[in-house]
Parts: structure tokens; sequence; C-alpha cells
């Protein structure tokens, strides 16, 4: 007895329709591309509930009953049918991912187990086949002037072991206007450049103070200011090679509250930052699909830096995946294929202490467990 399994998706490739449980690898069978034909598809169209064999050739009468047992196996082997504890397995999502199929789990579970070869570089494609490629992308991007460049200001000296343990996320702030040193003090430890290094595969990369795989450093930073001292109002792109900002759009309190689905933090601080994608300086080197989650990771990574330095400039950080993405992208004029928007942060004058104490909820004794 067999069931059509839930976690199928099926696109064309060419004029090919290609199936894929992209929970095959969970269920124990190989994660591949099948491609269907229209006959194959109108018979798992009938196997949306349990059903045998037999039963599904009452109502094929174009296949006989030898042919339909033979593509039930063939179907089951793919992943394309379930047996009814493999469907067990499968129902899980709806327990544990509510709300969330089939987008979630498409991308988690359909990059899961990546095939590393022995002695090669996390999914990377060798350095003949990249020059076959073209020319590596730019590893900075780059507007036209006029700039403000931001001061090399001192390392923030703040010890990390306090730094840590006062941040928090800020969600209201006073009306000060933040210094401009301490505004490229975030900006620069964050996100600038601190060396470059030359390989002889992929040219000159650019390193940063957050981890970021292969050194594709492919996050863009855009500042949304809005209360910083000597920086006028507006929508700037940063640039980490030179520490300076573009312009880019205008940008006001109002803009940048809609923009974070009307959250009072994004208006209510000096500034945001909005961090976009360069897909393309990523996939020249990582052409496996896994390399999303390293484009996330690398987003979180620069998140928690970006946290950390305010901390210790002084400043309440807060951060945010609630964010209009194609409002942002139109303002910033970005092509939304090739650079979306990945996350949101910022920060301002905080209006409650840095002491790490959380200010929405009273503090209470840890539960017995």
């Amino acid at each position: 007895m067999y069931r059509r399994a839930r976690s199928l998706v099926m696109f064309w490739r060419g004029s090919s329709l290609v199936a894929r449980n992209y929970l095959a690898g969970v269920l124990g069978k190989p994660v591949h591309d099948w491609t269907i034909s229209v006959e194959e598809l109108n018979l798992l169209r009938r196997l949306d509930h349990w059903r045998t064999a037999a039963q599904v050739a009452t109502d094929a009468p174009e296949w006989t009953p030898t042919s339909i047992a033979a593509a039930l196996g063939v179907f089951h082997e793919r992943g394309l049918l379930l047996t009814p504890a493999e469907a067990a397995v499968e129902d899980g999502l709806d327990q544990h991912w509510t709300g969330w199929s089939p987008e979630a789990p498409v991308f988690l579970f359909g990059t899961q187990d990546a095939d590393y070869p022995v002695g090669e570089d996390h999914g990377r494609v060798s350095a003949s086949v990249v020059g076959q490629s073209g020319p590596p992308p730019p590893i900075v991007k780059h507007y036209p002037g006029p700039y403000l460049t931001l001061p090399d200001t001192p390392p923030l000296t703040a010890a990390i072991g306090a730094v840590l343990h006062q941040r928090r996320t800020h969600r209201t702030f006073t009306p000060e206007a933040i210094p401009f040193t301490d505004f490229a003090a975030v900006i620069n430890t964050t996100f600038a450049a601190t060396h470059f290094v030359s390989t002889p595969d992929y040219g000159t990369l650019m390193l940063r103070t957050s981890p970021c795989g292969g050194a594709r450093c492919e996050l863009e930073a855009y500042v949304g200011v809005h209360d910083v001292e000597g920086v006028a109002c507006g929508l700037y792109h940063y640039n980490p090679r030179y520490r300076r900002l573009a312009f880019v759009a205008e940008y006001t309190r109002e803009v940048a509250t809609h923009l974070a689905y009307d959250q009072d933090m994004a208006g209510g601080g000096a500034f945001v930052v909005y961090l976009t994608a360069n897909m393309r300086r990523s996939s020249y080197k990582y052409r496996h699909p896994r390399q999303l989650r390293v484009v996330f990771l690398n987003a979180g990574h620069l998140g928690q830096t970006f946290a950390l330095a305010a901390t210790a400039a002084g400043l309440g950080p807060w951060q945010s995946a609630a964010v209009r993405d194609s409002q942002v992208q139109t303002l910033l004029g970005l092509d939304p294929i090739g650079e979306p928007l990945i996350y949101m942060m910022g920060a301002g004058q905080p209006a409650t202490p840095l002491d790490g104490v959380p200010a929405e909820y009273p503090l209470v004794e840890p539960p017995d467990l």
C-alpha cells in the first residue's frame, strides 16, 4: 500500500518535468531528480491517498496490472511514493514545522548531506572550471561619489567579557544623536576590510573581523542614517575598501519604520543597516546550493559582531528579520535576483541601561526542570 509523498517538488528542466523528494535523505532514499512523463504523472495523481496496485488498476485502464505494480515499485524506490511507516516520518513536518512548509523544509532538507569530495574545499569548483566562467566578480562594490569617508577610529577597547554580558537587544532610544566617531567605529569594526590576501585560484580576497565562507565577503552593507552627528539623513552604501559612504536614496524615520513592518526601533534609533548578498560573488566559487546556508550564517556572524561593537561603543543595538524585502530592494535600486536582501540591524542611544538586563520583562528565578 502506497501514498504519494507530500514532500515532493516538481519543476521544469528544459522540456522535461522533474520530481524531487526533498525528504528522501531522511527517509533513507537517494536524493535525486527524476524525470516524469505525462503517463507517470497521471499515475501519481491517483495516489493522493492510500491505495494498493490492484486498486489503482481499477481506474487506470491505460496501464496493465503488471506495469502498474512495476511502476509503483520504482516510484517507491525513488521516494515519490511512501509506505505507511515512511509517511509517519514525513508527517513530522506537520508536527514540527507548522506553517513552514514547503519553503523552509525544501531548503533545509534539500541541502543536507552535501557531497564534499575528499581533498576538495567544501563544494567549491576547481580553478580550471572557475576560469571558464569568466573573470571573478569584483570583491568590492563601488558607487559614484561624492563620498563621506569614515575616520580610522581607535580600536574598541571594552573588555570582551563585559561586552558579551552587556549585549541586549534595545527597542527604545533617546532623541540624542550619536557621535560621528561612535558611528564610524561600529561600522568600520563590523564591515570594513581588515586585510587583503592573494590566492592562486581566486585572486585578491578581502577579510573582515567576522568569519566568512571562502572569504567571499558577498554581503553588502547599506546604511540608513537619520540621527548621526555630521551625516545627512539618507540611505548610503558602505565601501569596505575605502571606508566611505556613497549616497543612494532619500531616507526618513518614517520610511525606516515602515520598511521594518512598523517596528518603532527602526525609526527610533540613529541608523539602520541593511545587508544584501551579491550572489555571483559567492556562487563563482561555490556551486552547491548548500552555500546559501553559508550566506545566511555569514549574515549572522556580521550581526553578532555589529551587536558587540555597538555595545562596546555605548550604543544600543537591535536586529530583525521582519523587513519588507522587495521595498528595500526597490529603494536601493537592486536586482532582486542578483543581490537580494538578507538581514537588517541598527543602533541608537539606548533609553535603558547597558547592563544586559532585559528591559521588557521582570527577572525570575531559574525554573526547576
